[in-house]
């Protein structure tokens, strides 16, 4: 799928520091102190970090809903949950949609086969909004699957993202995870929960810096460079073999035009005119 949507080459990244009732389970007062802030860069999606589950909670609850009367953001089109678990923060956020009287669209995400059941079973009436994508082993499904399944209209700056794969969870994976979804739908927000990332900001609560899509993995070290054979074998629509050489080898296929594999798509994305080691999307 094809976004008409320009976005920036930058976030607002925002480190949102914890309520000092974070740890507790009473549900937070309409005015939360998470004082999420407002939508000012056109076209620059806003990064949020929030390092614990009720702080998650509570910013889903707020973008969701009219509470949050700072947002000057566009009306939500569409919400997409990654790490749905059991269906605590589903529930806060099919609760503060319900409360919007909107026809939002929402999308839940749980790689675990039996969490995928208990969410299926849980809200009946939404079981064909879960599916089972593991977007951390295949980003290419980001594209494939979820952007197909959200519609041009709502992928974008009508779209929230909310992220939660394990608080507990090291940095660099979510980075990634996080840079992929921004790149693949370009949504105007995304939250996002992990206590390592949270830790590496530092600061006080608010804008950290503009930080460029590109340098949000700088500070780790990158792994070696697996063999091109060492990738999965992909196929183009006319099932194809996508050539692993010309999209991973630094010297390129050595076959040139007689290779018989596909040199016109990428490996990754499977979009045309770029090589697996020039996508954006990271793995």
């Amino acid at each position: 799928l094809e976004h008409k949507h320009k976005m920036s080459t930058s976030w607002q990244l925002w480190r949102a520091d914890p309520s000092p009732s974070s740890s507790s389970t009473t549900p937070p007062a309409k005015k939360s102190p998470l004082s999420p802030p407002p939508f000012t860069v056109k076209n620059t999606p806003l990064v949020l970090i929030v390092p614990e589950t009720n702080d998650f909670r509570r910013a889903a609850r707020e973008y969701c809903s009219q509470s949050h009367d700072d947002r000057t953001s566009p009306p939500l089109g569409a919400v997409v949950e990654i790490g749905s678990s059991t269906g605590e923060c589903t529930q806060v956020i099919l609760e503060a949609l319900s409360s919007t009287s909107s026809s939002t669209t929402f999308v839940g995400i749980e790689v675990s086969r039996s969490l995928h059941k208990q969410l299926e079973e849980r809200f009946p009436d939404r079981a064909s909004s879960f599916h089972k994508w593991d977007f951390m082993a295949n980003p290419l499904l980001l594209k494939q699957n979820l952007a197909v399944e959200l519609g041009e209209s709502n992928v974008g700056p009508r779209l929230a993202v909310f992220i939660d794969v394990g608080g507990c969870r090291s940095a660099a994976p979510v980075m990634t995870l996080t840079e992929n979804v921004i790149s693949s739908l370009s949504p105007f927000l995304c939250v996002v929960k992990c206590r390592d990332w949270y830790k590496r900001l530092g600061g006080a609560n608010g804008p950290v810096h503009d930080l460029r899509r590109s340098e949000i993995l700088a500070s780790f070290t990158p792994s070696k460079p697996r063999h091109p054979l060492k990738q999965p074998l992909r196929l183009n629509q006319d099932k194809v073999p996508i050539c692993r050489f010309h999209n991973y080898s630094l010297e390129g296929c050595k076959k040139g035009e007689s290779c018989e594999f596909d040199h016109s798509h990428c490996h990754r994305c499977a979009g045309e005119g770029h090589t697996a080691l020039q996508c954006e999307i990271v793995v």
